[in-house]
């Protein structure tokens, strides 16, 4: 009798509103499981060190530049901000200690664990079997200065090229040396200033530059020679153990290229 009873409830016209309703419940907990609900979740070891820690440290440029400025402002702190925001859920606001120093000295901050990302324009997968490269956030150009009493054809055959210590423009002159079957004399210098006084005393014919950087040091003393030895894409880095931490930032950053906040058009 009570199975008869329960088997009537489900038939006839009276149970028509009751399966309609129990229809509408499953296909709402349907939508609920497949739609994503807009907010990620990431959750790793390294991530939740950062949360326990209440501060992400982030190495940025010793020397200021439109990429990180002396008050803080420039794409990579904006990018920082937004790391911080997706890590502790709120502002960012008090989440991030910057520390300031240059790419040569990366390596020796991540091996001893004393930041947890570097923001210092580094060029996407230049050290890639030792770093976690998250996707580009900047794409620049790598150029070849002249003095302005040069011609911007003048040949690069045996041309004494000057070129940052341990930096992807030293690939870049061979890559094309090699290409265009020219031999160069390569000087190295460990900062931009020494590199570009060397070429004002003469001592280097040409010398070559992202061209974001050199934007900080241009003159009327130098000019740009035709020759452009293609784009340089620029990442956070992180340790490459970290992989829940570089999903992470690739989802601020392609967030911050939907929002217009990073512009994919500038080079």
């Amino acid at each position: 009798m009570h199975r008869r009873r329960q088997s009537k409830l489900f038939s006839g016209k009276r149970s028509l509103p009751l399966k309609i309703g129990i229809g509408i419940v499953l296909v709402i907990l349907l939508l609920i499981l497949i739609i994503p609900s807009g907010k990620k979740s990431f959750s790793s070891e390294e991530i939740t060190a950062i949360r326990r820690r209440g501060y992400i440290r982030v190495a940025v440029n010793s020397t200021p530049s439109s990429f990180f400025t002396e008050n803080e402002r420039g794409i990579e702190a904006s990018i920082a901000r937004n790391i911080a925001k997706a890590i502790f859920d709120d502002d960012g606001e008090g989440h991030i200690e910057y520390i300031r120093t240059s790419s040569s000295f990366m390596d020796s901050y991540f091996s001893d664990d004393s930041i947890d990302i570097a923001l210092l324009q580094c060029p996407t997968g230049l050290y890639a079997s030792r770093y976690s490269y998250s996707e580009p956030y900047y794409t620049d150009s790598c150029i070849i200065i002249i003095k302005n009493t040069q011609s911007p054809d003048m040949p690069l055959d045996n041309a004494r090229i000057g070129y940052i210590n341990k930096s992807i423009t030293e690939k870049r002159i061979d890559s094309y040396a090699e290409k265009n079957k020219i031999s160069v004399s390569k000087q190295k210098y460990p900062t931009y200033e020494t590199m570009l006084y060397a070429l004002q005393s003469e001592n280097i014919d040409a010398c070559v530059f992202p061209k974001s950087v050199y934007q900080m040091y241009s003159s009327a003393a130098f000019l740009e020679h035709s020759v452009h030895l293609g784009d340089i894409s620029y990442s956070v880095v992180c340790n490459k153990e970290n992989a829940g931490l570089t999903e992470l930032i690739d989802s601020v950053i392609q967030d911050m290229k939907k929002s217009g906040e990073i512009d994919v058009s500038k080079k």
